[in-house]
């Protein structure tokens, strides 16, 4: 449970802060709304970025444990 709420404000921050980057990017150049979805572009794959690398991690700390979870034995 923790780290699927870990992972959703993984996502959801880093969708927030490319969108307002990208938006202040816009407002400063004037040039709404190309860098709003650029941000948003580079947001969103960050944050994925970061989920892959955290799920990785959690497979190698301890492989036999993920494999027996939901069996039962």
């Amino acid at each position: 449970m923790n780290t699927a709420i870990s992972f959703a404000l993984t996502l959801i921050v880093a969708l927030w802060l490319g969108y307002k980057g990208g938006q202040a990017l816009d407002n400063w150049l004037n040039t709404y709304p190309w860098f709003t979805l650029l941000g948003i572009g580079i947001g969103t794959t960050a944050g994925f970025r970061v989920i892959i690398r955290e799920i990785e991690n959690l497979n190698k700390r301890d492989p036999q444990e993920n494999d027996s979870e939901g069996r039962s034995e």
